[in-house]
C-alpha cells in the first residue's frame, strides 16, 4: 500500500504559506491520527471483539465427541452465526473523514 503522507507533504508545500492558516489547510500526520484511532475507532472494536470472544469459549470449548452430530452441527451453525454478527458489525463500521484530505486518516483506519 503506498504512503499518503507523501500526498500530504505535497498537498502543504503547494499552498501559499501566507494563506494557509486563514484557510485552516494543514496535513494531519500519522501520528495525530494514531491518538484518535486507537481510542475512539479500535477500542470499542477490541471491547466488542474480547466480549464476543469470552461468549463463544464456552460454546467451542463443549464441542464434545460424544454428542450427536446434530447437536455439534447445531452448535457449529450457533458459532458461526455469532462469528457472521461480528463481521457484520465490522463491516458495518464507517468513518468520516471530515477534512476530506489527502486520504491518511482513512488508510491509517483501515490498517488498523
Amino acid at each position: 500500500m503506498s504512503e499518503p503522507s507523501i500526498f500530504g507533504t505535497l498537498f502543504e508545500r503547494s499552498l501559499d504559506h501566507g494563506k494557509r492558516p486563514q484557510r485552516g489547510a494543514h496535513y494531519t500526520g500519522w501520528h495525530d491520527i494514531e491518538r484518535v484511532v486507537a481510542p475512539v475507532v479500535m477500542a470499542p472494536l477490541c471491547r466488542r471483539s474480547e466480549v464476543g470472544k469470552a461468549k463463544l469459549a464456552p460454546m467451542i470449548a463443549r464441542r464434545n465427541p460424544v454428542t450427536t452430530p446434530q447437536t455439534r452441527r447445531n452448535r457449529e451453525v450457533e458459532i458461526a452465526g455469532r462469528l457472521g454478527a461480528f463481521i457484520d458489525e465490522l463491516t458495518a463500521v464507517r468513518i468520516l473523514d471530515p477534512a476530506c484530505g489527502s486520504g491518511n486518516l482513512l488508510v491509517t483506519f483501515l490498517r488498523r
